[in-house]
């Protein structure tokens, strides 16, 4: 069998990893990390399997590592992303919050990490001190998918939601017409709230048109042997033992 690239067995890493098949992901990432661990797309893959497998401060220690050489925007978001999760799972959630927050301070013109600020504070129900950032960014013309489904999300339950819509859904149609850049991730994700918004308007078609949008985004055929072996994965991860001592919220 001829030996892999790097690039090659990435790919081949990151498919076993969105299959769920967290432990044959790990043997091609691994190697890869020891290989090349200051290229981000790689840390992003092998930092994302450790918290799959429950091995949170690995990853927030190789997360926070690679934070000071990363500078491409959607990398350090997504380092970001990774070391909230992996200090939620070791019961540190508000220090997760604090990190992005003063990440916020320091790139205040990223959509990508303002709408991850709102999603954490959805997380703990708190999205009225989340509002306020996506609506400023909005007013200072950073007109951006993330930042409209930041302040969709934020003002699900207020009289505001309509004026999100109208933001949310302009961006989708400026984006729709390749005038703005976006990945099919955000955009997808744009889609699947601005759902949720009409769902709360109580327009349900529209909603079912934008879910279903959403969803063609990035189509997925079911496969029942891929199913079983993701479940079985998040069984081996999530012992009952893993949950020992663990407070809720």
């Amino acid at each position: 069998m001829p030996m892999m690239s790097p690039q090659e067995a990435y790919m081949l890493g990151k498919e076993k990893f969105v299959l769920g098949h967290y432990r044959a992901a790990m043997r091609m990432a691994e190697p890869l990390y020891r290989q090349h661990p200051h290229h981000p797309p790689i840390v992003a893959l092998y930092v994302s399997i450790l918290l799959r497998l429950q091995r949170p401060a690995e990853a927030v220690a190789i997360a926070k590592r690679s934070l000071r050489t990363v500078n491409l925007p959607v990398h350090r978001t997504s380092l970001l992303m990774s070391i909230a999760d992996g200090l939620k799972q070791l019961n540190r959630f508000e220090e997760g919050i604090e990190f992005v927050n003063d990440e916020l301070k320091a790139h205040p013109d990223d959509p990508y990490l303002i709408e991850l600020h709102s999603h954490l504070y959805s997380m703990i129900d708190k999205n009225e001190l989340s509002a306020p950032v996506s609506d400023e960014a909005w007013n200072r013309g950073l007109h951006h998918i993330a930042i409209a489904t930041a302040y969709t999300r934020s003002v699900m339950d207020t009289d505001q939601l309509q004026t999100a819509v109208d933001r949310l859904d302009g961006s989708l149609q400026t984006a729709d017409q390749g005038t703005e850049e976006a990945s099919l991730i955000m955009k997808s994700t744009g889609y699947t709230q601005l759902g949720h918004a009409y769902n709360k308007l109580k327009r349900y078609d529209d909603a079912m048109d934008a879910y279903r949008t959403g969803n063609q985004l990035h189509p997925n055929q079911y496969n029942d042997q891929d199913t079983h072996a993701r479940a079985k994965s998040l069984l081996d991860a999530w012992t009952p033992e893993s949950f020992v001592g663990v407070q809720r919220p």
